[in-house]
């Protein structure tokens, strides 16, 4: 059975000079998933933010899982409030980030630290995730000061 579910992330600290592994998601043994959309912003500076540019990538085909971080397991949320729950696993916030398998570097990302990242893919940028992968958006450029973050991916599993 398919779903689309939100990942959510609420009131995260993010610290300077660190990379995370924002999301990490490891498919379910038998179902591919598809990232539909992602936001993500700041509550921590306003007034003295600046046009900061935070590199993300979505990237697929890590053998292990990352760990630590503010967050840890997170739990799939089903639009359907009826529906089934999630096959595949969910983290967030992890500072050791995922590792090993052969990555593929599938999208860059961009999050502006003021304005926030509310993106929606049309269907020509969607891909699917086969099942049993494990992918992740990360951050490849450092925070410049620690902020409290949000967001939340939607992500669609098939089967």
């Amino acid at each position: 059975m398919s779903g689309l579910f939100k990942v959510p992330i609420f009131g995260a600290t993010m610290t300077t000079g660190v990379q995370y592994d924002i999301w990490g998601i490891t498919n379910h043994a038998t179902r591919p998933t598809i990232l539909k959309g992602m936001k993500l912003f700041q509550v921590s500076e306003f007034g003295d933010a600046q046009e900061e540019i935070i590199a993300l990538q979505l990237a697929t085909g890590h053998g292990t899982i990352g760990s630590g971080g503010a967050v840890g397991a997170i739990t799939p949320i089903n639009t359907d409030r009826g529906g089934s729950a999630a096959g595949f696993t969910a983290r967030g916030m992890d500072t050791t980030k995922a590792t090993g398998g052969t990555k593929v570097a599938v999208d860059p990302i961009e999050w502006n630290i003021r304005a926030g990242s509310d993106i929606i893919l049309p269907e020509e940028w969607q891909i699917i995730i086969p099942a049993a992968v494990l992918w992740t958006i990360e951050m490849l450029t450092n925070p410049a000061g620690t902020k409290t973050i949000y967001g939340s991916l939607l992500v669609q599993e098939i089967g």
